[in-house]
Formats: C-alpha cells, sequence, structure tokens
C-alpha cells in the first residue's frame, strides 16, 4: 500500500484536525494516509453524564471522517481513549455500529487493534467481521511497552493475526511510541532498531509505520508574549533511524500526532487558554503566544498572525491552506477565528509539510 516515502498523521478526530484534513490539496492528499484516533465522549458538566449516547456520537464522527476524507482513499480508524464495553441501545458492539456506518458513506476505513485489546473476544470478534466484510485488512497498534519486549511480541501478533484469520500481507503495523522526550531518543531509537531488525518475515506485512511525538502536554511553559521552539523529536528519532538505517531490514513509514500532544488530557471548563499559533518548521515546532484569551480576546491573533508572517519561517501564503488563513488574519481580511480554528490553521500546515519532508526525502 505504502513504504517508507509516506506520512501517516495520527489525529484526535477533534473538529479542527477534521477541518484541516478537507481543506488539503490534492497534492498533499496523496502524501499521506490519515489515521484517526476517536476521542471519549464529552461530559455535561452539570449533569456528569455524556452529552451523546455512543451511537449518535459515533454517527457524527462518521460523517466527520467522511466530509473530511471523502471516499477516494483508504484512512485507518481507532477507537484507542473509548470503553471496550460499550453496545448501542439495540445491543450492537460499538466497533460493529461504527464500521457499518462507515461502510454507508462508503469511507474505505481500516479498524485498529492493539495487543492491549486482544483479550477482549467481544472487541477482536467486531473487527474481525469488519475486516471480514470490507476486506481492507486490518492495522495492529505496537505501544511501547510491546516494542519494549519484541520477542513476546512477535509471538502475541501471531496469534492475533492468526485469530483475525489474515494473511500478514493484509496486516498494518504502526510503531506507536507515543510521547518521547529529547534525553530518551537514543534509547527508544534502539528499542526501534531491535524490533525491527528482528522481526520475523519483515517484507510479509503490508505496512509498517513508526510514530511518535514530543509536543507538551500544553504550552504553559512558554511564557505570555515569547516566540519559543520546541523540538520535533518524532523528526529527530527518524533521523536516528537513518544513521543506523544499515540494521534494519525495512524502513518504516513516518507518523506523529501533529501540533498536539499524543494523550487525550481531560477538559477543564474553567481553564482560560492563551492565543497561541503552533507552526511547524523543519525540525521544530515554532510557538509564538500573548495573553489570556478571557482578558485580552481573540483579536491578538491578529498581532500574532502578523509577527509569524514577517518572520523567515513563514512558508508564504500559497504553501497551504493554514499559510493563507494566517496571512489573511495579519490583512484583516479574515476573522479572528477560534480555538478550533487555529487548530486547523497549524495543523493544515503541518500535515502539508511533514507530508512534503517525506516525500521529498533522499533515498535511504
Amino acid at each position: 500500500m505504502f513504504g517508507y516515502k509516506h506520512y501517516v498523521p495520527v489525529l484526535k478526530g477533534k473538529d479542527g484536525e477534521f477541518r484541516a484534513l478537507a481543506r488539503l490539496t490534492p497534492n498533499a492528499r496523496h502524501n499521506l494516509t490519515p489515521f484517526i484516533d476517536i476521542p471519549r465522549r464529552d461530559l455535561d458538566f452539570k449533569t456528569n453524564q455524556f452529552k451523546d449516547s455512543i451511537d449518535v456520537y459515533l454517527e457524527k464522527k462518521t460523517k466527520k471522517i467522511h466530509k473530511a476524507w471523502g471516499t477516494r482513499r483508504q484512512i485507518f480508524v481507532d477507537v484507542f481513549d473509548l470503553e471496550l464495553d460499550l453496545r448501542t441501545p439495540n445491543g450492537s458492539h460499538f466497533v460493529e455500529f461504527l464500521f457499518s456506518r462507515l461502510r454507508n458513506y462508503n469511507v474505505q476505513a481500516i479498524p485498529v487493534i492493539g495487543l492491549d485489546r486482544s483479550v477482549d473476544t467481544d472487541y477482536v470478534d467486531a473487527v474481525r467481521d469488519a475486516v471480514y466484510t470490507d476486506k481492507r485488512g486490518v492495522c495492529i497498534r505496537l505501544l511501547d511497552e510491546d516494542l519494549s519486549m519484541p520477542i513476546d511480541t512477535y509471538r502475541d501478533v501471531d496469534d492475533l493475526v492468526g485469530t483475525l484469520a489474515l494473511p500478514k500481507n493484509n496486516v498494518h503495523l504502526l510503531m506507536d511510541f507515543r510521547s518521547v522526550a529529547e534525553n530518551d531518543l537514543d534509547d527508544v531509537a534502539n528499542m526501534a532498531i531491535d524490533f525491527l531488525a528482528n522481526l520475523p518475515t519483515t517484507n510479509d506485512w503490508k505496512t509498517i509505520t513508526l510514530s511518535s511525538s514530543g509536543f507538551p502536554e500544553n504550552l504553559g511553559g512558554i511564557l505570555p508574549n515569547t516566540i519559543a521552539s520546541l523540538l520535533r523529536t518524532g523528526w529527530n528519532l527518524r533521523n536516528e533511524l537513518i544513521s543506523k538505517k544499515r540494521n534494519i531490514t525495512r524502513f518504516p513509514a513516518f507518523g506523529d500526532y501533529g501540533i498536539c500532544h499524543p494523550d487525550l488530557l481531560d477538559y477543564k471548563p474553567y481553564y482560560t487558554p492563551s492565543a497561541a499559533i503552533r507552526y511547524t518548521i523543519e525540525r521544530e515546532w515554532l510557538i509564538i503566544k500573548a495573553r489570556s484569551l478571557k482578558k485580552y480576546t481573540f483579536e491578538q491573533f491578529r498581532g500574532l498572525s502578523n509577527t509569524l508572517r514577517k518572520r523567515p519561517e513563514y512558508y508564504g501564503p500559497t504553501y497551504s491552506w493554514g499559510d493563507n488563513y494566517i496571512n489573511e488574519c495579519a490583512d484583516c481580511t479574515k476573522g479572528k477565528g477560534s480555538l478550533t480554528t487555529w487548530r486547523q490553521v497549524g495543523t493544515n500546515h503541518h500535515i502539508t509539510l511533514v507530508g512534503n519532508q517525506i516525500a521529498n526525502s533522499p533515498l535511504i
């Protein structure tokens, strides 16, 4: 399906990420296969109840996946943050319901399962039914605890593949290290290399992707009215692997978590964020931060946009939809936006840039 010169952005399935996907150019879409992590449901803090029943919630997410990505290209869809025992009001397993709705929209969805979920037989059965019906294979998501014990994991993956009744050439492997700190890069790189170097029948798998991120949980460590840079540790991890590529039979595709932390953090209804633009450059994220939105309003984004536009790191208004929005916001020809808008802007630019980086990287 794809090789190492391909990008797999792992996105949280929030409105900003969906809208960022929808605004990608055809050329940008060609370079990537999105991986959607459907997030857990929002609580109504007055009643402490979920705002939507699981069937209504998944129906809404299905519509957004269809609108954002369409039906022409495949997309990975996972429910990593949802409880495994969820059922719809009529008793259907939530995974079965989700993929039946995606099927109705003709979305080319590939289901995802992890070794941590393979002990739940109902979950495995629901994934297997989706795989059998759609005939697009499956993605097995391996976490760092799996990758740190390769011998056990090789065996467990083989057992799961057998349970799903699939040949390996219909199985995608995602090596998901999630959050990687700068001082852990060497250890993680060695773990990834060890796993890949000894993976049995390496060339039999449909695809292999390595994903990680160094984006912090929040921007609280950056002072207001400052410009800071954060290291893209996922990109550095890839470069570490390239430097030791002689030990790897099959080099993985690249995945990351866009411009957010891999973990879905609990919503704090009384937390007031600051205005900030998250802007991806070659090896870092540029963070241009102002002050509290509650006190100083979204008008601050005009000044932030103008500051970014004047910097040499800015890629110009024609680079992506997000870059054009920054330019027009600075010119006051676009609105000031919302937090969702600015997540869309930053994510659209990020996906475009990283997709180009991967597609145009030298041969390994």
